[in-house]
């Protein structure tokens, strides 16, 4: 499970050049412009996503039964989802889902953004607001919704990844980010900054130098080893790596709003194999597999989810009309 959601101006190529510290072809990639109508329709959709309210898996269909439902990975064969009434996700819960459709509720009241489901599916874990101005974080089980591990810490926290019974964790006054081992309960200070991105499977975790509005660079390294550095930009921030590690999605360090209208397609180490835009906004991001993104496509009339690999893209969905921009 790994990924997250941008808006992006147009740089010319000398000055991005020269802003990334790129060389050659990898500065030099075609922007490859999305436009859902006039592309191919490919092959449905190869990994479990959503429609709607409803799982898509294959030819399975699971109505969730709630408007609002996004999916946080697979738990075995089951899945596992927020689910909320409000469009503003308001008393969201976590819940496993299995392809009968029966559901168990794990976490009530579940913060949108801020729940990470580990690798293997087995549990899941949140920070929430702690009244003392701190945060707790807590661990479930994905199979009965019990809770495995709380612990409290200082400052307004964000989980960024679980795996193996470790949480990477990042908390805003004081900035560090911390690596919390959920078995001894132990808490281990691995940045004195605050990251915005991480993947403890792959080893990696993005954080900035500086205040990105002040010209502050995005930074990623090693979990493990920050000291050894994979990329840095003074542009872009990663958005999320692919699967296997070898590629990443990255867009404009100040993009917010709706979503993006510009997002790259790099090697692991930056190198930039494609730049997709789009006349409008990307609503979702995702991979399909180790090379293959998924883009949620919202262009000025029409709306699909793009499949792209390198700069060959075709519809994976059917054309729908242009969803009503949102924010929040």
């Amino acid at each position: 499970m790994r990924a997250r959601p941008v808006r992006a101006a147009a740089a010319p190529l000398a000055a991005l050049t020269l802003t990334l510290g790129l060389l050659g072809p990898a500065a030099a990639a075609t922007a490859v412009e999305i436009r859902p109508a006039q592309l191919e329709r490919g092959e449905d959709i190869a990994v479990p996503h959503v429609e709607g309210s409803t799982i898509v898996d294959g030819d399975l269909r699971i109505d969730v039964g709630t408007p609002y439902v996004g999916l946080l990975g697979t738990s075995g064969e089951d899945y596992v989802v927020l689910a909320s009434g409000s469009e503003q996700w308001r008393g969201a819960r976590a819940l496993r889902v299995r392809p009968d459709g029966t559901t168990t509720v794990l976490v009530r009241r579940a913060p949108l953004g801020r729940v990470h489901l580990s690798e293997d599916g087995a549990t899941l874990a949140l920070a929430r607001r702690a009244g003392d101005g701190g945060s707790r974080l807590q661990v479930f089980d994905t199979t009965s919704g019990e809770r495995r591990a709380e612990r409290r810490v200082r400052g307004y926290a964000d989980v960024l990844d679980t795996d193996g019974g470790q949480v990477l964790v990042s908390s805003w006054r004081p900035r560090k980010t911390y690596l919390w081992r959920t078995g001894p309960d132990r808490l281990r200070r691995v940045l004195g900054k605050a990251a915005y991105a991480g993947d403890l499977g792959l080893d990696r975790v993005a954080w900035f130098g500086r205040d990105p509005y002040s010209g502050g660079c995005s930074i990623v390294a090693q979990v493990t080893d920050p000291e050894q550095r994979v990329w840095r930009s003074c542009r872009d921030a990663v958005e999320s790596w692919s699967p296997d590690g070898t590629r990443m999605l990255t867009m404009h360090k100040l993009t917010d709003g709706v979503g993006p209208s510009e997002v790259s397609l790099r090697e692991a180490d930056g190198a930039r194999l494609a730049r997709f835009t789009v006349d409008g906004w990307f609503s979702s991001l995702a991979w399909e597999d180790g090379e293959t993104v998924l883009l949620g496509a919202n262009a000025h009339r029409r709306f699909a989810t793009v499949r792209c690999d390198g700069e060959t893209c075709e519809r994976a969905s059917d054309l729908e009309p242009a969803h009503p921009a949102r924010v929040g």
